[in-house]
């Protein structure tokens, strides 16, 4: 067992560690947020992890976003089936439920659902949160 001196001192090192690595981490996700489009940092928190970085989805498991057909076509759509998600149930081909993102504000909404139809080589236009709430509206 260390003396109480060396036990403090490594207690003070450990701290200033600690603290170091938070003002590093806070700084580094500053400038890492403020490289992304207005999509990006809410598709990385709440559809990344079943639809991966690069939209690739998970061989059924997760489908892919990248040329969907529910991705690319009407936006009406995408935002109905966004928000109101599968339920419990799958098609069969993907043993995951997609959960419904009505929880989500029109704005953050808008800017997820751009942002995956203009990345991952998708060429569709993009989705106003006036168009979130029309749908929204209709449910």
């Amino acid at each position: 067992m260390l003396p109480n001196k060396c036990r403090k001192r490594r207690l003070k090192a450990t701290r200033l560690c600690l603290l170091a690595a938070f003002a590093f981490h806070r700084m580094t996700g500053a400038a890492w947020a403020e490289n992304l489009t207005p999509g990006q940092a809410p598709y990385a928190e709440h559809c990344l992890s079943c639809h991966q970085a690069d939209g690739g989805g998970v061989p059924f498991v997760n489908p892919a976003l990248a040329g969907g057909v529910i991705t690319t076509g009407p936006s009406d759509l995408l935002i109905g089936f966004v928000l109101a998600g599968s339920g419990d149930s799958t098609d069969g081909e993907w043993e995951n439920p997609m959960p419904g993102f009505a929880h989500l504000d029109d704005k953050a909404l808008a800017a997820i659902l751009t942002y995956v139809r203009t990345s991952f080589g998708n060429k569709a236009a993009p989705i106003d949160a006036s168009e979130v709430a029309a749908a929204r509206a209709q449910k």
